[in-house]
């Protein structure tokens, strides 16, 4: 069995990875750390905004009775 050769498709060309440069290569690589570095990060503002609205909610709840609305 024969090894299928990895293939990365930019600006919707295809390129074989073991054709492209070390630099690029690696350039490839911190790109794809990037994007997981985004990904985690959005995760974590998710769960800050959802903490937020939980505390929003929370004092809300707590602060006394406004006599003056009607």
């Amino acid at each position: 069995m024969t090894k299928k050769e990895e293939v990365i498709t930019i600006d919707n060309v295809d390129y074989k990875l073991s054709q492209l440069s070390d630099e690029c290569r690696q350039e490839l690589a911190t790109l794809q750390l990037c994007e997981q570095e985004i990904v985690r990060v959005n995760a974590q503002l998710a769960i800050a905004l959802t903490a937020r609205n939980a505390y929003r909610n929370a004092v809300s709840n707590l602060l006394p009775e406004d006599d003056t609305k009607h």
